[in-house]
Formats: structure tokens, C-alpha cells, sequence
């Protein structure tokens, strides 16, 4: 008997060495997928509904579900490289870069999503995916 559409995996081939040698659209099409992805799964989140100070909000909430709105997440991403690590996470930095501009939107701490590779925002992602991996690897 066949899953429903909703529980079903989704296979997606995306070849990040091929997309690549298109300059105009990477990663922008990557980007795509990552807003698609995260939109039909949706993320976890535990937000409080009421707030006085963005920085007390966040400390007097953390193990409490009192006036929180919670999200739940019902999926996960998974990629994967043949033959280049680099590739593999590249595409978690994009995924997790996204993910991380939604969330701060649903904290209130950005109004927009705007999605620029060439943002601090970015760099900082990168950079910290660059330190995980190293760290990791020792």
C-alpha cells in the first residue's frame, strides 16, 4: 500500500558540481530549494507569544512551553556527495543559512527574508559551518 503524498520521501538530484558552471543562477537555485524544502516540512520552534524585552524573553523562556506557540517539524534534509564533502556541505550551509533568516523573522528580531550570499549573515554562517567541521574533524 502507497504512502500518503505527505509522508512520502522525496528523492531531489541537484548536481552542485554541474549548477556551479551556471554562475548567474548559483546558488540562487539552491536558495529555491531550501524555501521550498523548509516550507513543506516547516522547522521546529518553541516561540513565546508575549514578550516585554527580546533578550529577557528568550532567558525566562528557555525550557518552558508556558505561552509559547509551538512549531512542529515533520521532515529532515539529508545530502549527500559522491565524491566531494565540500558539495555535501555546502548544501547544509545554504539550508541551514535559510532556515536561521526564517527563524530570526519569526523572532522578530529581522522583518524580512532576504537571501544575499554576499551578506554578513552568510559569512557568519559559513564561518561557523567552517569551525563545526573543523572542530569535528579533530
Amino acid at each position: 500500500r502507497e504512502l500518503p503524498k505527505s509522508l512520502r520521501v522525496n528523492f531531489i538530484h541537484w548536481d552542485v558540481k554541474e549548477k556551479k558552471k551556471d554562475k548567474k543562477n548559483f546558488p540562487n537555485e539552491l536558495f529555491r530549494y531550501a524555501s521550498k524544502m523548509l516550507g513543506e516540512m516547516g522547522y521546529f520552534s518553541c516561540i513565546p507569544t508575549k514578550f516585554e524585552n527580546r533578550a529577557k524573553k528568550v532567558q525566562d523562556k528557555i525550557g518552558s512551553l508556558d505561552h509559547c506557540t509551538l512549531h512542529i517539524q515533520r521532515g529532515m534534509v539529508r545530502t549527500n556527495c559522491i565524491d566531494s564533502l565540500d558539495r555535501t556541505n555546502f548544501a547544509q550551509e545554504i539550508i541551514g543559512y535559510y532556515a536561521s533568516l526564517l527563524m530570526l523573522k519569526k523572532l522578530q528580531i529581522t522583518t524580512e527574508v532576504d537571501i544575499d550570499s554576499k551578506s554578513a549573515f552568510f559569512k557568519f554562517i559559513t564561518d561557523l559551518y567552517n569551525e563545526m567541521g573543523d572542530a569535528i574533524s579533530l
